[in-house]
């Protein structure tokens, strides 16, 4: 076997050693110089960053501090920092306004259910219209009777005094076959003439007609004016029907107490016979 010197083994080993120090220093230096590079690149993105940040304004939460770059922690995989913002909360508004009550429902209309005496009492705060002839005596008697007798608001026109007593005749007479004065309008209806009124005064049956007229029973005519024989006749048939309602109600009492009477003759001719054989 070849055999070496002792010095020649020495100087190669301290050239390996030497050699062997050279490279780690060599690779501490590009550790260095990677490190640097890397560090100013990140140094370049947070500037730029902080820029276009600083160009738009938008409300933005506080970010949390960079920690401090060191070797150790170079070798950890880099984050994108991001930055939260808080979204904008909007409320609903409703359109309401105030002093606004809901809409109630309204209720189904009822029949009325009016009485005789409501309804007396209604025609009475009607108007009525009563044209007369103050040539007449017994207009300004009439117009009274109307007024304070029977509570009607009456307003009296006394055709002799306005000029025009022809036209005024004229056009009454359209509504009606009888053209004497004074005529009657109760409820926007006609009632009749001077003799009519008198009639109904006279049997006391104003207040009737006046709640027959303006209670719609009675017919209406084409131009919506009520006749006075129309009035008149319907009322005669509603008094007829009455009358005779009376009349056999008079007749039915009378035959009760003569058949009353009768039996209590007979009773008493009875206890005398029963008398007069004691």
């Amino acid at each position: 076997m070849p055999t070496t010197n002792g010095p020649e083994i020495g100087w190669r080993g301290g050239e390996a050693a030497a050699n062997s120090n050279g490279r780690v220093d060599n690779n501490n230096n590009n550790n260095l110089q990677q490190q640097l590079l890397e560090q100013s690149l990140l140094l370049a993105l947070l500037t730029t960053q902080q820029q276009t940040t600083a160009a738009t304004p938008i409300n933005r939460m506080p970010t949390q501090p960079m920690p401090m770059i060191t070797p150790e922690t170079m070798e950890m995989p880099m984050m994108a920092t991001t930055t939260m913002e808080m979204p904008i909360m909007t409320t609903p508004t409703t359109a309401t306004t105030h002093g606004e009550m809901p809409e109630e429902k309204t209720p189904p209309i009822q029949k009325s259910t009016t009485s005789l005496q409501a309804l007396s009492q209604q025609i009475r705060r009607l108007p009525a219209v009563l044209y007369a002839d103050s040539r007449k005596s017994d207009s300004r008697q009439l117009e009274v009777l109307l007024r304070d007798g029977y509570g009607l608001p009456l307003v009296t026109f006394y055709a002799d005094k306005i000029g025009r007593l022809a036209a005024v005749e004229a056009n009454l007479a359209k509504l009606t076959a009888h053209r004497e004065m004074p005529f009657l309008f109760i409820c926007g209806t006609f009632i009749g003439s001077l003799e009519h009124i008198k009639k109904y005064h006279e049997q006391k049956q104003m207040p009737r007609l006046v709640e027959f007229v303006c209670s719609g029973e009675a017919e209406k005519s084409g131009d919506g004016a009520e006749t006075a024989p129309v009035a008149g006749k319907a009322l005669e048939k509603q008094n007829k029907g009455e009358e005779m309602g009376r009349k056999r109600r008079r007749e039915s009492n009378s035959r009760k107490r003569r058949k009353k009477k009768k039996k209590r003759k007979e009773e008493e001719e009875k206890e005398e016979k029963e008398e007069n054989w004691k």
